[in-house]
């Protein structure tokens, strides 16, 4: 049974890419206060002409930012390095299912082994760098690591098992005999760790104290319970409102909605527990399968308490019927 974990690498995705969605975001858009760290200019705020006139934008990024400058507004330094944490709850579907017994060459479309109520939690935590290109378009790239278990419910049909696996179908005939009655009810733990990289972008606006943020990422993952190296998509916009206080900094407070895609098909080998039935003997299954969320979109809220120009931290969670998850994120702008 411990091989059946080689089933379980979209949570593993699911998990990278809600995490990533979040933490392109610890720097999510604010009007210009008297705090710097801003990751966009505000449009509808801007200094006096004698201020405008005395600044001159140190750094090489983001493109134009002088003449943003120049016309009175602010931005934010324009590097970004952040630590993630993540966890996550998911539950997922399992696909186009295709196994092979007892050394056969062909892989054959099953559809008798039900897997209900499949559910992994992970934990990740990444190292994001990130810069500013232009005011309104921010550039990152991720290296994560990421570990996690769970259980899965299976239930097979005996007969269906002994008809892929003796010859004759013997399960099949008019009076079959009564080894052919009955389920495997069993447990499969999942265990499993690795690393991944990400690129992304965020495109940022804001009107006044109102912001608009949409993150998108591109995630691959190597994994020790996946012959295949999966990929994965995650978009995530969100709009929010910024209040901020005299003595504890700014408060981003946010909602929004997370999308996560992928197209993973795995393949691997796991040993069917059968040598207490009436075959005598565990029996090798080759197979490959596809996998995809039981949710793709998922509920978010969360809040970014901009300390100073440098300091950020990052708090949100997640929800729909299949998915949970929570994330901070600790940034330090440069």
């Amino acid at each position: 049974m411990k091989h059946l974990k080689h089933f379980h690498i979209f949570i593993i995705l699911s998990c990278l890419f809600g995490s990533f969605a979040n933490s392109a975001e610890e720097q999510i858009l604010s009007p210009r206060t008297h705090l710097e760290g801003k990751p966009y200019p505000n449009f509808t705020q801007k200094e006096t002409d004698s201020e405008a006139a005395h600044r001159e934008w140190e750094w090489s990024l983001p493109i134009f930012a002088q003449r943003v400058i120049d016309k009175g507004f602010n931005l934010p330094r324009p590097y970004g390095l952040s630590l993630i944490y993540a966890q996550l709850s998911q539950g997922f579907n399992i696909e186009n299912l295709k196994v092979a017994f007892d050394g056969a060459a062909d892989l054959t479309p099953v559809d008798f082994i039900n897997f209900n109520n499949t559910q992994v939690n992970n934990t990740t935590w990444q190292l994001k760098l990130d810069a500013w290109l232009f005011p309104f378009l921010n550039l990152f790239g991720i290296l994560g690591y990421i570990h996690g278990d769970g259980n899965v419910p299976l239930n097979i049909a005996y007969k269906d098992i002994y008809n892929m696996v003796l010859p004759g179908n013997p399960c099949d005939v008019g009076s079959p005999p009564a080894f052919c009655q009955g389920y495997i009810n069993a447990i499969a733990p999942i265990n499993f760790h690795g690393y991944s990289l990400g690129i992304g972008i965020i495109l940022a606006g804001g009107y006044k104290d109102w912001f608009f943020a949409m993150p998108a990422t591109y995630v691959e993952s190597d994994v020790n319970v996946s012959d295949t190296n999966p990929r994965a998509i995650n978009i995530t916009p969100r709009i929010g409102y910024n209040i901020k206080t005299e003595t504890h900094g700014k408060f981003g407070v946010y909602l929004g909605m997370n999308y996560f895609n992928s197209d993973v098909t795995l393949s691997g080998t796991y040993t069917l527990p059968l040598s207490g039935t009436s075959i005598g003997r565990d029996v090798p299954v080759r197979y490959s399968l596809k996998e995809t969320p039981l949710d793709n979109w998922n509920a978010v809220g969360g809040v970014n308490w901009e300390l100073s120009e440098f300091w950020s931290v990052v708090m949100e969670i997640g929800h729909s019927p299949n998915r949970d998850t929570t994330t901070f994120n600790f940034a330090y702008r440069f």
